[in-house]
């Protein structure tokens, strides 16, 4: 837990008041790629935000890579979410599934505090937030 809990934190020093993300921001420094951060899904307790690296070459713009990250604002803690493979596991692959897990997580931790160090800022594109979307739209 107390992975996901530091993973919540480097969200919050990164975007700031989480209850308030836009549907777009953009993370912007003067020397790396911007990142563009979508709320993808916004429920009352949790929210998924995506994560794409923007490279910019000539007049094309290419998106690469994706990471989503699901924010869980009561238990004040974010994780690496695929859909899919967070929501089961085998038990057979219990163990697997939990080193995996433990991976994604570890890497979320390292690229946030990366991001930070370099001075990435939030600027948002659209200023209006997120509606939420009760449980039974979300299905």
């Amino acid at each position: 837990m107390e992975l996901f809990e530091h993973n919540y934190i480097l969200m919050r020093r990164l975007l700031g008041d989480l209850r308030h993300l836009s549907d777009e921001q953009s993370l912007r420094n003067n020397n790396g790629p911007d990142i563009l951060v979508e709320c993808t899904e916004r429920a009352p307790y949790t929210f998924t935000l995506k994560f794409t690296h923007q490279l910019f070459a000539m007049a094309n713009t290419q998106k690469l890579p994706v990471i989503s990250v699901r924010i869980y604002m009561d238990a004040r803690s974010a994780e690496v979410w695929e859909h899919g493979v967070n929501t089961h596991c085998l038990k057979d692959e219990a163990v697997s599934c939990l080193k995996r897990r433990w991976r994604r997580n570890r890497f979320l931790l390292r690229w946030l505090t990366y991001l930070l160090q370099q001075g990435y800022q939030l600027e948002k594109i659209n200023s209006a937030p997120a509606q939420l979307t009760s449980v039974n739209e979300a299905k």
